[in-house]
């Protein structure tokens, strides 16, 4: 047993350097109130993490805290003023899974007393345990809640959903199977489901496992929608302006030549790029090229804006994949740790070995201490909060820790002074203060004379009031320290989901991302410098259309869609609208016959006539393609993005990051992007309508 002195010396030696400096503030925000639940007046189980602070002055309290001592008076001998030691959990994880083999019994045969009685020892266990949420065990349950909904059993399966959502308060499968029962039982109570389904996705936002896989999806499927939504803006324009393309490239053949092998040529032309495998941004500048002559001004803006985007593509991925790695890294083992599941084990063992080796962060050697405290393991964790100590000396969190691992140790000298420390060093952290509250109350309860009794209730009492005005939400410190269990008693304030997201270290992996995704789109080039030509050459492109439009270029004549052509007609003036015909028919007088004339107005009308179904019929088949058609490059790139996202995450419903336990439904995932889809769809095709009308 290591000598009682021995942290005492830690930590007075802690106390003086500390005390001697400012007090710097709390860098980081305490993880959310609902995890300590073992403390909450209406809380489920007990998680011991630390709780959110409400905005307060810093001064106040440490004011009040330097007015009134809160060390004990040396006049008292300190074998009469040591209260009983909080005991600290004796369980492990085979005590879990015996239970939970229980339960399955009691859910098999059916027992409806041993599953009942099984089901109030793992939530027991959890409470003694400081476990934040057993995820494996509460999937047991909500998988029985959806067995009891098949059966008709309203009231069983919000039991056992209820029951899941104890075991794991922070999985969203939980509170989302909880909801599902709700709305079995009575679906005319639409605040219970609405609320619980509320929880799930602020559950699944707030734990990275699920939003860094939720936002692999979503990333991954606007990449995929931006690549279609250029590829169907360029080609829809190319498809536009093939019939003047064609007519120019012929001028530049000899006369004898063939219209068809002109057009075979061109198109021999642009398959290049396909056909030696340049990748997909070769072909799509390939066709912009051959159709920024032709197009507006605004649509070789929207164009440009695209190219530049799809270039940054392997960014974004290399993005994506900084976003959404978490599985397999250093932070999912202090994830692991700081929810103290039976998932931990592994990732304890892990972390041990990083210690031993001496190459563990102050976050893994924090969480491992915090870890193997809540486990009863007290020696272990007072060594590795030790360790991390002499990483970060002056850090409340480690020594609010300390100070429990001391009081679970009978060492109640040396807990006071860790969280006399912890409090001065950021005085708007509530766990010292309220674990001060507890140690002096339940010192006055085991003081040998009345005086020493009053003057330990006096302390209690004002730290206690601190606590209570820093999160009024908890227990009052004087029915906590009822509590004999040392994770029910104490608070133990950890890490941040924000600080563990730190740990994680991708630049190897995006970079691999990047250049795989650079290579296959972008072609052969450098990755750091492939982002560069594909938006030069659109520049360069755009330019060289604008100049050379008017004087060579031919353009579709608005009225009958000839080709505008001053080479074949050189009376036509430089910039004009209308083909020969149309301006002997329509711009001269007493030019042409009328039966002549009529016949070409009956030309003009079959010509925008088909030109409107034609506009339907590219609207139909893709979602904004139509209004790109008609000249509304802007708005039909946007309906193409939007209608294209939604397609891909039906495509892509089951992701790319699998979730660790559960994910949303399939049935609400396919309805809110088919709804999504549908209504973006409708949309354009009522615009078309209305431009066309």
């Amino acid at each position: 047993m290591r000598p009682p002195f021995r942290h005492a010396l830690l930590v007075g030696a802690v106390l003086t350097t500390t005390l001697a400096a400012p007090a710097p503030g709390q860098v980081e925000a305490p993880t959310p109130i609902d995890e300590v639940r073992p403390v909450r007046r209406s809380s489920m189980a007990d998680a011991g993490m630390p709780v959110p602070l409400p905005v307060a002055p810093a001064a106040e309290p440490a004011s009040e805290h330097r007015a009134k001592p809160l060390l004990a008076p040396a006049a008292q001998p300190a074998s009469e003023r040591r209260p009983k030691p909080l005991l600290a959990p004796t369980a492990t994880d085979k005590d879990l899974f015996a239970a939970w083999r229980r339960w399955q019994k009691g859910i098999h045969d059916p027992d409806a007393k041993l599953a009942e009685e099984a089901q109030g020892e793992l939530l027991a266990l959890k409470g003694d345990l400081g476990i934040a949420d057993l995820d494996a065990f509460a999937i047991g349950f909500a998988r029985a809640a959806e067995a009891k909904v098949t059966l008709n059993d309203a009231m069983g399966a919000v039991t056992l959903a209820s029951a899941a959502v104890e075991l794991a308060p922070d999985l969203p499968l939980s509170h989302f199977t909880l909801a599902r029962a709700y709305a079995f039982a009575d679906p005319a109570d639409v605040s219970r489901y609405v609320s619980s389904l509320a929880h799930s996705v602020r559950c699944l936002w707030t734990d990275p496992r699920y939003r860094r896989a939720a936002l692999a999806d979503l990333g991954i499927c606007a990449l995929l929608a931006l690549l279609a939504t250029a590829a169907a803006v360029i080609g829809v324009l190319f498809l536009r302006e093939v019939r003047q393309l064609l007519h120019d490239f012929h001028h530049l053949f000899p006369k004898a030549t063939m219209r068809w092998q002109s057009a075979v040529f061109v198109f021999v032309l642009l398959g290049l790029p396909v056909v030696l495998r340049l990748g997909p941004m070769p072909v799509l500048l390939v066709l912009f090229a051959a159709t920024a002559v032709y197009i507006s001004m605004r649509e070789r803006v929207v164009a440009i804006i695209l190219v530049a985007l799809v270039s940054l593509a392997p960014v974004g991925a290399g993005w994506i994949a900084s976003a959404s790695t978490f599985p397999g890294t250093v932070a999912e083992d202090v994830y692991q740790l700081e929810r103290g599941g039976t998932e931990a084990a592994p990732s304890a063992a892990v972390i041990r070995r990083r210690a031993a080796d001496k190459s563990a962060q102050f976050e893994e050697l924090l969480a491992l201490g915090r870890y193997e405290l809540r486990r009863g393991q007290l020696d272990a964790a007072i060594a590795h909060l030790e360790l991390a100590a002499a990483k970060r000396s002056n850090e409340p969190r480690l020594l609010t820790n300390l100070g429990n691992a001391l009081l679970g140790k009978a060492d109640a000298e040396g807990a006071a002074q860790s969280y006399t420390t912890a409090s001065s060093v950021d005085p708007s952290l509530v766990a010292p203060f309220y674990n001060l509250a507890i140690l002096y109350t339940r010192r006055a309860t085991a003081a040998g004379s009345v005086e020493a009794a009053a003057a330990d209730t006096q302390r209690a009492q004002t730290v206690g009031d601190v606590a209570q005005r820093l999160e009024p939400s908890l227990l009052a410190p004087t029915l906590a320290a009822r509590e004999t269990a040392l994770n029910r008693a104490l608070l133990s304030p950890g890490l941040s989901t924000l600080e563990i997201e730190r740990l994680v270290d991708p630049a190897e992996r995006d970079a691999q991302v990047q250049s795989q995704l650079s290579l296959q789109l972008l072609g052969n080039v450098d990755p750091s410098v492939a982002w560069l030509y594909p938006m030069a050459f659109a520049f360069a492109v755009s330019g060289l259309g604008a100049l050379i439009r008017r004087p060579i270029a031919s353009s579709a004549c608005a009225r009958c869609g000839r080709a505008v052509c001053r080479r074949c007609d050189p009376e036509l003036s430089v910039g004009s609208a209308l083909c020969q015909q149309c301006v002997n028919v329509f711009a001269r007088k007493n030019v042409v016959e009328p039966a002549v004339k009529i016949r070409k107005q009956i030309e003009v009308a079959q010509y925008r006539a088909e030109q409107e179904k034609l506009t339907y019929a590219v609207g139909l088949l893709c979602c904004g393609a139509g209004h790109v058609f008609s000249g509304l490059p802007v708005r039909g790139a946007l309906h193409a993005f939007f209608f294209s996202l939604a397609l891909f995450s039906i495509v892509c419903r089951h992701g790319v990051v699998r979730y660790p336990y559960g994910t949303e439904p399939l049935f609400g995932h396919l309805a809110l992007f088919a709804t999504a889809m549908i209504a973006v769809y409708l949309l354009s095709l009522r615009g078309l309508y209305k431009q066309q009308s």
